[in-house]
Formats: C-alpha cells, structure tokens, sequence
C-alpha cells in the first residue's frame, strides 16, 4: 500500500511540473492570439417576397477594396461552404451594387444598398441588398468576422463540377 501510495504521489507531482512550463516562445510568455478569421458581411436574413427564405442557409461575403473582387462562403443547399469569387463595381453616388462571377456571368440582379456607403463596414452595421427589378427579393447582412473555420472549410466553385444555387 506504500508504495503505491509513493507511486501516486510520484505520477501527481509530475503533471503538476508539466503544467506549470512557461511559454518562451512568445515575448513575455503570452501566448499568440488565434487569428479568427477576415472581416465581412454575413447575411441575417433572405427574403423572397414578402417572406423570410426559410430554410438552411449560411452565406459570408467579404470585398476587397484594392481589387474590386469579392469572395462569397455559401452554404444554402446543406452541402458544405463553397467558396465563390468575382468581381464587384458599387456607385457610391446611386448606391447600386452590381457584379460577376469569376466564371464571367452576371449576378441575377444590380442591388439598391441602404445601410452602407461602401462595401468595407464597420462592426455590427446592418446592409440592405434590394434587388433593383425586384422590389421583393431582398439580402440583409451584418458585418464582423468570417469564422476561420469557414474558410478552411470550403470548396473552391468550379464550374464544371459543381451546380447549384448562388445567393447573388
């Protein structure tokens, strides 16, 4: 019985040294902080007419101010994020928003934007797409952070290979 005893005590005071090891990696010992992911829009709500589309859907859009491009994270047929890119022009002095897809096709609709004056938010802002020939059809996004695991989880669109719905 001593000796497991001695045994025990040997095995606990060894995790306690494990535990207690300093980071010497980093300045000052602190550990780095875990990059979450890129700032952009996620949509809150997706009405088709009158009514809240309701039904599984998840979509992230992030602009790219120096470029004009846009990447889309869209998961609205429950198969996993697809990743979808493009290019986007918005008249800032109209407020319209209109664009392409990566593949050279247009997005079904321009949108009238009501919320923002640039596609670049601010932390928690809400925008309004509308649909400039279709009053009914509208996107509400909210702006913050893309989760990392989004990113790294979706599949690149390749047109040739994978159909679908896109939210655009």
């Amino acid at each position: 019985m001593k000796k497991l005893f001695g045994i025990f005590a040997i095995a606990l005071f060894g995790a306690a040294l494990v535990g207690c090891g300093s980071n010497e990696n980093t300045p000052g010992g602190e550990d780095p902080k875990p990059v979450v992911g890129e700032n952009g829009w996620h949509m809150v709500k997706w009405e088709v007419g009158s009514e809240d589309a309701n039904f599984p859907k998840d979509v992230y859009l992030i602009f790219e101010a120096e470029s004009d491009g846009y990447t889309m994270y869209q998961d609205i047929d429950s198969h996993g994020f697809r990743k979808i890119t493009g290019a986007y022009a918005f008249d800032a002095e109209t407020k319209v928003l209109s664009g392409k897809y990566s593949d050279g096709e247009a997005w079904a609709y321009s949108y009238s934007v009501a919320g923002a004056d640039s596609m670049i938010g601010a932390e928690g802002q809400e925008m309004t797409l509308t649909a400039t020939t279709d009053a009914d059809y509208k996107l509400v996004f909210r702006y913050g952070v893309v989760p990392q695991a989004v990113i790294d989880s979706a599949l690149q669109d390749v047109r040739s290979q994978v159909s679908g719905v896109k939210i655009l």
